[in-house]
């Protein structure tokens, strides 16, 4: 499994029940990268909308798959993201209708498998997905700031979302939605962090987020100095400068809105919020 080159010269590929290779590539360009794993996702997100919100979905359509790098500036990208690596696709799905299915629903179907690297576009019905690129869960959603830059947002549930809210949209009975865990190696890197702070120096560095971890963990804030705070930072999704500074202390604001399971948006990182960041809840 991984990125693979393909020519479309030599003809199409079914790639899974409902998409073809074609769909994923650059406008006139027959050489296409893909990760093998796009598809099938995009197969998981249409059947969970299906099975879980009995949804018949009639289409799913590829909004953007391989970019080379010179059409992926001329949509707006960087020239050099997962798009141009095979290992991003934008997408959304059609229902019975014909119409557009509203993005919550594929992004809730994500938080429900526990699936990586899933974004709410903000057209509204749009979803984007990469695979194999970013080392931890990432759900997001896509905004504009006040300089007109499209800016992200992570959100890691969707069921808490107002869009979810806005459009009805519940956990089904009897299933219990996937809680992101933290990066490949972020708690290994905590706890040698804490136990060099001599915060708990028994502190197992076995990469396992657990009660005595979650104990070790201090209460910061504004004006805090504690070494842990890049940590935070990381997973907040802002620049990890060690400083819980006034902008940090918004972002973590707007985190701990978007993780209701904390409590309220007091700006304070206790054990509530240490409990989210480990993956424990």
């Amino acid at each position: 499994m991984g990125v693979r080159t393909h020519d479309l010269s030599k003809g199409d590929v079914q790639l899974t029940q409902h998409l073809k290779l074609s769909e994923f590539r650059t406008p006139g360009v027959n050489t296409i990268l893909l990760d093998d794993d796009i598809a099938p996702t995009m197969e998981r997100v249409r059947d969970g909308i299906e099975k879980y919100f009995g949804i018949t979905v009639s289409a799913t359509v590829v909004n953007s798959g391989y970019r080379n790098a010179t059409y992926d500036k001329k949509v707006g990208g960087s020239g050099s993201g997962p798009h141009t690596t095979g290992k991003a696709a934008d997408f959304h799905f059609r229902g019975k209708d014909g119409k557009a299915i509203n993005s919550i629903y594929g992004l809730c179907v994500a938080q429900l498998l526990g699936l990586k690297g899933i974004e709410r576009i903000m057209d509204g019905v749009s979803l984007h997905v990469d695979v194999n690129y970013r080392s931890g869960y990432w759900w997001a959603w896509q905004a504009k700031n006040a300089a007109g830059t499209y800016v992200y947002y992570t959100l890691s549930d969707f069921f808490a979302s107002s869009w979810a809210k806005a459009a009805g949209v519940t956990v089904p009975s009897s299933v219990t939605p996937a809680v992101p865990p933290a990066p490949k190696d972020w708690v290994l890197r905590l706890q040698k962090t804490l136990n060099a702070a001599g915060a708990n120096p028994l502190l197992a560095e076995d990469n396992k987020p657990g009660p005595k971890t979650l104990a070790a963990c201090p209460t910061i804030k504004l004006g805090s100095k504690s070494t842990a705070i890049t940590y935070v930072q990381e997973r907040v999704g802002v620049p990890t400068t060690g400083v819980w500074d006034t902008a940090m202390d918004a972002a973590f604001a707007a985190w701990q809105t978007a993780n209701p399971q904390v409590g309220k948006a007091d700006k304070v990182c206790g054990p509530k919020c240490w409990r989210r960041l480990l993956g424990l809840s």
